[in-house]
């Protein structure tokens, strides 16, 4: 199985299985065209090119930019969650920035049993956000 299928066969199964509503999980956003088309993405905590771990414990759902920022260790998931910004950030102040997310809870309308694993958000949230951090410094 080729990677595109692998990430094919996991972005179906996840949103079947832990978002069938299409809801960013930071920022409840909800977009589905007349087409079928959304925007929201399954998001991978660990890495699956390195992992290569598609359970849908190891997935949430993002909309593309803050998936863009948790992938670059702007924002990261506590264990209790909840929205960490990383403090080495630079942005403006406006509706839509990042440091307005800081301690916002996750939105996971599932069964708890489908929740992400909390010790890979505070592994691989937390800490690729401290260690990506030492790259903006």
């Amino acid at each position: 199985m080729t990677q595109n299928e692998v990430l094919q066969l996991y972005t179906a199964k996840f949103l079947k299985l832990k978002q069938g509503n299409n809801t960013c999980s930071i920022s409840r956003m909800q977009v589905t065209s007349m087409h079928g088309y959304q925007l929201i993405d399954a998001c991978p905590i660990r890495p699956l090119s390195i992992y290569n771990d598609d359970t849908v414990l190891n997935v949430f759902a993002l909309c593309p930019t803050l998936r863009r920022a948790f992938d670059r260790g702007m924002i990261g998931v506590n264990e209790n969650y909840r929205v960490v910004v990383s403090r080495y950030i630079k942005e403006e102040d406006t509706a839509f920035s990042l440091n307005k997310l800081a301690g916002v809870e996750l939105y996971l309308p599932m069964p708890e049993a489908y929740y992400p694993l909390v010790g890979i958000f505070v592994a691989f949230g937390g800490t690729v956000c401290e260690v990506k951090e030492n790259i903006f410094t």
